[in-house]
């Protein structure tokens, strides 16, 4: 249930004065800073791949496979957090030209999209900044109400990602897209189309698996099918808990998302900003690693009525999402 009237939130004079609190944290002026710290994250994320098959090698083959998939799903999943949403934004990388930060950004933002057949023009240089201007309505092309499940429609989708063979790869997406039941695409100025994605999906891989392959080619394969299950797994997790549990009830934008408390989410960056995702939406030019330092400068000036809604407690949380 909504703790507050979501009508009183409508030009709440609060919400503008948190916004405002927030807006000296966009700035991003000491440009080497901030694209050390992203293409540190980003060189922190890759380093993994490597690490858990050192770590894992001297596992039974079984659980080393599985154990693998799933970290490496993470970096997967953690890719389109740290640079394709950031490039989104226009700062994953920032330079004073502003043209040539948007082309910077769309390079990286584009690498990650075409080894998963995404478009990025399409679905994050245009759908990510409708979806911050349309959150679950029927035209936000990320977060559409249909695609926000929750209850027993998330636990059937995830059980259909785990269960159906290579249903996680999704390629008859490309050409078929009679059977494309996410939400409504944008239009972009550019379209990348099936081919090109196709080829740089097919690329792309053959590139990164060509050596593993040759060594252990079953052991591969498996182990990257699992990876993109994770990644897929936690895609719909992020999408339910950043916006799912009553969030389409409300008008106002900025409450149509929430923000996670829970022991030791700072570990989550770089892999996912989930647990700021209220702040992130309030004020999106606030690079990742500022959120936290934005969430103790205004969590204390959130209005009491407002507080479980924003800031749910976990049981709380789990009800709202998993038992609506």
């Amino acid at each position: 249930m909504v703790s507050a009237n979501p009508d009183e939130a409508r030009g709440e004079a609060w919400l503008e004065e948190l916004a405002e609190q927030g807006r000296p944290l966009t700035d991003k002026s000491n440009h080497w800073r901030h694209n050390a710290i992203n293409l540190a994250s980003l060189a922190l994320l890759l380093a993994v791949v490597p690490g858990s098959y050192l770590a894992f090698r001297r596992l039974p083959t079984p659980l080393a496979i599985a154990m693998m998939g799933l970290v490496n799903g993470t970096v997967v999943f953690s890719l389109f957090t740290l640079v394709v949403h950031e490039a989104s934004h226009d700062q994953f990388l920032v330079v004073r030209s502003e043209r040539l930060c948007r082309r910077l950004n769309d390079v990286f933002g584009w690498a990650v999209c075409l080894l998963f057949t995404r478009d990025y023009e399409v679905h994050w240089r245009v759908g990510h900044n409708v979806h911050h201007r349309r959150v679950l309505e029927d035209d936000d092309p990320q977060n559409c109400a249909k695609y926000v499940l929750e209850g027993r429609e998330l636990l059937t989708k995830l059980a259909k990602v785990w269960l159906i063979p290579l249903y996680e790869l999704e390629v008859y997406r490309l050409w078929m897209k009679g059977l494309d039941d996410r939400c409504p695409k944008p239009e972009a100025s550019y379209d990348a189309g099936p081919w090109l994605r196709g080829a740089g999906f097919l690329v792309g891989w053959t590139v990164i698996l060509f050596v593993p392959f040759r060594e252990a080619p079953v052991a591969t394969l498996i182990t990257t099918l699992v990876a993109i299950k994770m990644a897929i797994t936690l895609n719909f997790l992020k999408s339910s808990f950043e916006h799912g549990g009553g969030y389409r009830e409300v008008e106002d934008q900025r409450l149509k998302t929430r923000g996670l408390i829970f022991p030791l989410k700072d570990l989550c960056f770089p892999f996912c900003i989930t647990p700021y995702h209220w702040e992130h939406h309030l004020v999106p030019g606030i690079p990742w690693y500022r959120l936290p330092r934005y969430r103790r400068a205004i969590a204390h000036q959130v209005p009491d009525a407002w507080r479980d809604w924003i800031f749910p407690p976990g049981p709380v949380l789990l009800q709202r999402v998993l038992l609506p």
